[in-house]
């Protein structure tokens, strides 16, 4: 049986939806597998390291909670070294090269410095404003033989086999004050898998009985060191990951589909930067998930797994940068849309109320009501002593 599928019945009676845990699985896997299984391309091999981070207003979907699950079953793994959760760019780098290791395949000892992150808040680990940590993460993520490193007092150090691995927490307000187009086109958002959650997968007053009925403690217990079991596993796996040839088939196919038709369907400037690395995305995620069935080999199902992912994980994208950039006036437009979609009209009474925090000056509350009728979005009906603000014709919420 696949450990992403126990790990997802281990995971089971929380409210969170299932594509954080899978995402948080996955993760763990990544984590434990470090450098020393790839997926080799001759001039460069693809490690399976990954850079997530769940998007979704606070206490919602209980990401800290999600992350956490993941991270306890990896502490149980030796070798494995869990990074802090807020630190400057130099400490995580002096950090990662004092877990410089090496490990044997085929009789040569191969150079390894490998870390992993589980951080409730994005924020905390990554400040996009200081180019040098961006720099340094996008280096961890592309898996290069070397990191070098400059040092006030010894000059240069070199890292050998440096490689990270994260997952995060994070907001769309956080995303929003910290994130220009700039960054949202920059190297770094691009190879990183971002997932929206808004609301809970399902309501659990209280976890406990929900775990006592679905899973027994005993039964529980015996998954939990299943679990740990096949990461332990995992992590003394060593060498390359083979392709086989109708992994290959829908490898090419979907290539091409990539380059050709999808490419010309967005001009967003995240968009670009995410074509460039996902045919990469796709294949660390198909390293994780042939892995997770106990092989070494990449089969044609688990490249359709890695493909379903990030086509779902795709969608999410527009939400998750759909406040970069704009003015106070586009947001707030914005956000009376949702409220009218959520409530399916409102008075204009209320929609000042509701927008009165963003657009403290009554003109620029107007001037937003103005354009979204004259856009059709919105529409005024006049209802007794009320008037109405209803869906228009071209009416379309984010």
């Amino acid at each position: 049986m696949s450990w992403l599928l126990d790990y997802q019945k281990y995971t089971e009676h929380t409210e969170a939806p299932r594509l954080l845990h899978l995402l948080s699985g996955l993760s763990a896997i990544a984590a434990v597998l470090k450098r020393q299984v790839w997926l080799d391309m001759v001039h460069f091999k693809w490690y399976p390291s990954l850079y997530i981070v769940l998007v979704a207003k606070p206490g919602v979907v209980a990401k800290s909670t999600t992350l956490s699950v993941a991270a306890s079953l990896v502490r149980h793994v030796k070798g494995v070294n869990i990074g802090a959760d807020s630190a400057t760019w130099q400490a995580l780098s002096a950090n990662i090269a004092e877990t410089a290791e090496m490990f044997e395949y085929n009789g040569e000892f191969i150079p390894e410095a490998a870390m992993c992150f589980f951080s409730s808040e994005y924020g905390s680990l990554m400040d996009l404003y200081n180019q040098e940590m961006v720099n340094f993460f996008i280096d961890m993520w592309d898996g290069k033989d070397t990191y070098k490193k400059l040092t006030k007092t010894s000059g240069s150090e070199m890292i050998e086999g440096p490689i990270i691995s994260l997952i995060a927490g994070t907001t769309p307000a956080w995303i929003n004050l910290n994130m220009s187009n700039i960054a949202a086109a920059g190297g770094l958002t691009s190879r990183t898998l971002f997932a929206f959650a808004d609301d809970k997968e399902k309501l659990i007053a209280y976890p406990d009985e929900v775990a006592a009925t679905s899973l027994a403690p005993p039964v529980k217990e015996a998954l939990k060191e299943k679990l740990i079991e096949g990461l332990r596993h995992m992590s003394t796996l060593r060498g390359p990951v083979l392709l086989t040839e109708e992994a290959r088939v829908f490898g090419r196919e979907w290539y091409n589909e990539l380059w050709g038709n999808k490419a010309k369907l967005r001009d967003e400037p995240w968009y670009e930067g995410y074509i460039a690395r996902a045919q990469t995305q796709l294949h660390k995620l198909s390293i994780c998930f042939a892995v997770s069935d106990g092989l070494m080999e990449i089969r044609r199902e688990h490249i359709l797994l890695a493909s379903g992912l990030l086509e779902e994980l795709e969608t999410f994208l527009p939400r998750v940068f759909m406040a970069v950039g704009k003015s106070a006036a586009a947001l707030a437009s914005d956000k009376l849309l949702a409220f009218v979609a959520r409530h399916g009209q409102c008075t204009y009474a209320a929609a000042i109320k509701y927008i009165k925090s963003d657009l403290p000056d009554f003109r620029n509350f107007e001037s937003v009501v103005k354009t979204l009728l004259q856009s059709n979005q919105l529409k005024l009906v006049q209802d007794g002593a009320q008037v109405i603000l209803k869906p228009g014709s071209e009416f379309r919420a984010i």
